[in-house]
Order: structure tokens, then C-alpha cells, then sequence
């Protein structure tokens, strides 16, 4: 096993999923993705009944670094078992079904995150002779903030060196 990263906290084998999500996909420029954001959780923010503490994830379609601006793609997702009914948001439902990941729980802003995926899984996919399979990635934004336009008064404040976020790489199966 390689030796984690220091922002590293975890890095182990895990199951995701099965999820009920509700979704707002982004395809576009990577600076946009923050209307995505927004519109998912004014979305939640809507819905009756919705807990406070809701599960936030993003799937990761493709590489921002290697991929046309306008051909980046990412969805951004909140865990909701519910109905999701046509909306101004553009928010629809879909089930992320259940995968065996590697999981690198990394704490720090997430700004960081992707330089020390980028060092700390190939290794770790040599070392245990495991494959890759799409989506590039899914993160679960564990411990973090909204992005500004969403704080209120009641939003505590929170260094990004103390975001917890739990990075999934799915690995490919004899099926996949």
C-alpha cells in the first residue's frame, strides 16, 4: 500500500451507493458550475420537509484539464428519495447504483483536491492491481460551506483547511 498523502486522511476500498439523487447537470465552461450549484440547492432549500443535513455529491464526467470548455461535463447531486416533478431549476432524478470505489477521504479546500488525486491514485491503482472504470470521479462534499451567494447569518465559519471531502474513483469489474 502506498504511504497516504499528509491531506490525505483514508484511502480504502468502499461500496456507493445504491442513491437516490436529485441532479443539476452542467455542460459548459468550469467557471459556470456554480449556476449548477446554486440552482440544486435553492432546489432543496424548496422542497418541504427536506433535513438539514443533506448529503451533497458531484460526478465528475471528464477532466477539465483535457477537455474543451464547452464539452466539460459534471452533475451536482443531493441525495433525495423523493419524487422530483418538472421545475425552473432544471433539477431531475436519477439512481446512482451501487459501486465498489477506492476512496480517498482528503481533508482541505477542494481547490487542492485534484493534484493530490492525481499523485496518490495511480500509485495506489498499481500497487493493488485495480482498474479504473467512468465516471472519472464522485465526490461527497462530507464537511464544507455553501459557495458565498448561498451563506446566510446563521452559516458558521469554516477555515477550508478543515473541508472533508470523500473522493470516489469506481473500479472496473469483470462486467465493466
Amino acid at each position: 500500500m502506498v504511504a497516504p498523502h499528509p491531506r490525505i486522511v483514508d484511502l480504502l476500498v468502499a461500496t456507493l451507493g445504491p442513491l437516490q439523487l436529485a441532479v443539476r447537470s452542467h455542460q459548459g465552461p468550469m467557471e459556470r458550475v456554480i449556476d449548477a450549484i446554486e440552482d440544486l440547492v435553492h432546489w432543496v432549500r424548496s422542497q418541504p420537509g427536506t433535513a438539514e443535513e443533506v448529503r451533497y455529491f458531484q460526478i465528475f464526467h471528464n477532466d477539465p484539464r483535457m477537455t474543451p470548455p464547452d464539452d466539460y461535463r459534471t452533475d451536482i447531486c443531493a441525495a433525495f428519495a423523493g419524487e422530483i416533478a418538472p421545475n425552473a431549476y432544471g433539477v431531475t432524478g436519477m439512481t446512482l447504483p451501487a459501486m465498489a470505489c477506492v476512496r480517498c477521504r482528503c481533508r482541505g479546500p477542494h481547490e487542492a483536491l485534484p493534484p493530490i488525486l492525481r499523485e496518490a491514485l495511480p500509485a495506489w491503482f498499481a500497487a493493488n492491481g485495480e482498474r479504473r472504470r467512468p465516471p472519472l470521479g464522485i465526490w461527497e462534499y462530507v464537511v464544507s460551506l455553501p459557495p458565498p451567494s448561498l451563506r446566510c447569518d446563521e452559516t458558521p465559519a469554516m477555515d477550508p483547511a478543515d473541508f472533508v471531502t470523500d473522493c470516489y474513483t469506481p473500479l472496473a469489474t469483470d462486467e465493466t
